[in-house]
């Protein structure tokens, strides 16, 4: 018979061991077979006699601080500085050509006039100063203690499955998308020709329209030496 499957047949390899040969059946068919099955491999009786080592608790110290933070005579002062200043998180936003793009930004402040106005700064590179280069308006979105996940999430450091905008509720306005349960929101209207701050864009828009929240029950999100923090309003 020949090979079936790729496999000699034993029984074949049986019949052509001569008589009053001294070589036994099984090392003739070892010596035929291209492999063995697993069951009868060296590897599997060097797992069968295996011997498991009993488990032992080592004791495990977590600290505070970072385990990868840059020293402290290796850290910018100007940064530092800036890091003891409690700043508001907001969500700037835009909409354009059938796109919306947003950033999450703690450098802003407002200054009160006629037209009062917003001013902040972004990562030139984001994907809203692309879009605000086509569209005028923009929207300020002042968030809360629990929507954390969607700051990270729109800095660009939290995954956001869909994009940032699937995490939460937005509605549609002439200035832009905006947040549904946020603290309060700006709608405002770029000045042109933008200018640069340091290594980020500087922004500067005529404010248009103001909706707050009369009596928040959630704590404003604010950002101090590099964590989260609440303040009550």
């Amino acid at each position: 018979m020949g090979d079936r499957d790729g496999i000699h047949c034993a029984r074949t390899s049986v019949r052509q061991v001569p008589a009053r040969s001294s070589v036994s059946v099984k090392q003739h068919r070892d010596r035929l077979l291209p492999w063995r099955p697993f069951a009868e491999s060296s590897c599997s009786r060097r797992r069968q006699t295996d011997v498991i080592a009993p488990c032992r608790t080592v004791q495990v110290t977590i600290h505070h601080s970072h385990p990868f933070a840059t020293g402290e005579q290796d850290r910018n002062p100007l940064r530092r500085f800036r890091g003891r200043m409690t700043a508001p998180v907001s969500i700037w936003a835009a909409a354009g050509g059938g796109n919306r793009a947003g950033w999450t930004l703690s450098s802003f402040l407002v200054a009160e006039g006629d037209p009062g106005e917003v001013i902040g700064v972004i990562d030139e590179e984001s994907a809203l100063a692309d879009l605000l280069a086509a569209t005028a308006t923009v929207t300020v979105n002042l968030l809360g203690w629990d929507q954390r996940t969607l700051a990270d999430a729109f800095a660009g450091v939290a995954p956001a499955p869909g994009g940032p905008f699937a995490l939460a509720a937005w509605t549609d306005t002439e200035w832009g998308p905006v947040l549904l349960n946020s603290l309060g929101w700006v709608g405002a209207r770029l000045r042109p020709d933008p200018d640069h701050a340091g290594w980020g864009l500087l922004l500067r828009a005529a404010v248009e329209r103001v909706e707050i929240q009369p009596d928040p029950t959630e704590d404003l999100l604010c950002y101090a030496r590099g964590r989260y923090r609440s303040l009550t309003l």
